[in-house]
């Protein structure tokens, strides 16, 4: 064991890094299908110098853009966003957590009844959201694209 860190020995790999191997839990029947990190997003008040900040500092590659409103761009096999105050999740502060599923209304109940507080929910042209801040008040998404 290293230094009261509280895992057993192998619990690291072999480049040194911790190792965490999930286990089924009791509330696993009423877990929320999640399929992937959607995006997470920054609030800007100043979308082009965000823009060209992502972009050209850290060379991401801009995908889309709604003006000063919102933008992504592409980190690997998810989204980087930037989004101006008005379109952002409401009562959010700094990067808000974008989580993409196939049964938003289903994940809106499970969040419920696990202790969530759902805040806001938004249609968008590219599918619907809904906004809940978990239990220790940090401002979440749950997102789905519309049927095909």
């Amino acid at each position: 064991m290293r230094a009261n860190d509280g895992f057993a020995d192998g619990a690291y790999g072999a480049s040194g890094r911790r190792v965490v191997k999930c286990l089924p839990t009791a509330s696993e029947d009423r877990a929320v299908a999640v399929t992937r990190l959607q995006n997470a997003y920054y609030l800007t008040r100043d979308m082009d110098r965000a823009v060209a900040f992502w972009r050209d500092a850290l060379g991401l590659e801009l995908r889309f853009q709604d003006g000063a409103k919102w933008a992504q761009l592409r980190l690997g096999d998810s989204n980087i966003a930037l989004s101006s105050p008005e379109e952002g999740a409401p009562q959010a502060a700094g990067a808000t957590l974008v989580l993409e599923t196939d049964d938003l209304a289903g994940a809106r109940k499970t969040v419920e009844a696990s202790g969530g507080t759902v805040i806001d929910e938004r249609k968008m042209g590219s599918g619907t959201a809904i906004t809940f801040r978990d239990p220790d008040g940090n401002v979440v998404q749950l997102f789905q694209r519309p049927a095909k």
